[in-house]
């Protein structure tokens, strides 16, 4: 092997993967975002206006979002972890930058805002996001529990963006809200891979029973909270897009479909639902 041969074998190996510094599902960044901007759409119709506390705990949420895959990817807890000196390095500089933002963001989220509803949301996001690292648990429910946890972020961007002087029906609807629209996402995601892994017949009955039956529930849910005037129609419009595609997925055949499309996709029909419901939230 010639010697620029054995460069650019050793340039190749000592690169500095994407997959260990940044999130790599597209569906990711909907479970991040979408209880932020269905938080933030709530706050407005209600005239908060406090900026300021606002920014800080977005700031906080994104850091430790991005904390995230560089901490596993370094401690070797992720699906993809460091392979070579450099990939350390880099993942060790952005596990520092990222901490310290978060740390101080997060400084300013408890200076800033009501102690108590933050810790509650905290303690609820950090359990639910600290069982998603258990060994002894599913993918699928490892990202479902990392999604209940990024739900707690619709109340806290209502509280940051308002105060405490919205309701706590509201507040509640928004949690509900956040956590049906990523869990959602999340298990219809793995019922697409499970039904093209496996067939259609096989995939309904052995993982798609909980699907169509969270659906079920999520339409029985809307309709009581409209029937008691915690949301208006509006929010059936918006999550009307979401729960048709899903129970036509589970009674149509499957077929091939491109992963990076289905994400735009599920960030489409994301976007969907929290404007739906965002505006259809009673405040």
């Amino acid at each position: 092997m010639s010697s620029q041969a054995l460069v650019e074998q050793e340039l190749s190996i000592e690169r500095v993967r994407a997959a260990v510094l940044w999130p790599r599902e597209h569906g990711a960044w909907g479970l991040l975002s979408a209880p932020l901007l269905l938080g933030t759409i709530v706050a407005r119709r209600a005239a908060g206006s406090d900026w300021m506390s606002w920014s800080a705990f977005v700031v906080a949420a994104v850091a430790l979002f991005l904390l995230r895959t560089p901490l596993e990817a370094r401690i070797g807890h992720g699906v993809v972890r460091v392979a070579n000196e450099r990939e350390r390095r880099a993942t060790d500089a952005r596990v520092a930058w990222f901490g310290t933002v978060a740390l101080v963001a997060t400084g300013l989220v408890l200076s800033l805002l009501p102690i108590v509803p933050v810790l509650l949301a905290g303690i609820v996001a950090a359990a639910a996001y600290g069982a998603s690292w258990s060994t002894g648990i599913s993918k699928r429910s490892a990202q479902l529990l990392a999604a209940l946890a990024m739900a707690a972020g619709a109340p806290l961007a209502c509280i940051a963006l308002a105060g405490t002087g919205i309701r706590r029906t509201t507040l509640l609807c928004a949690l509900a809200g956040a956590a049906f629209i990523t869990a959602d996402q999340v298990s219809f995601v793995h019922l697409k891979v499970a039904t093209l892994q496996n067939g259609t017949r096989v995939a309904r009955w052995r993982t798609g029973w909980l699907f169509l039956l969270f659906q079920s529930f999520t339409v029985v849910a809307l309709a009581l909270a409209v029937q008691r005037g915690l949301l208006t129609p509006v929010a059936l419009l918006g999550f009307a897009p979401m729960l048709v595609r899903g129970f036509w997925h589970f009674l149509r055949n499957g077929n091939r479909v491109s992963f990076r499309r289905l994400g735009f996709t599920e960030l489409a029909y994301t976007a969907i639902a929290v404007g739906g419901l965002g505006m259809g939230i009673a405040v």
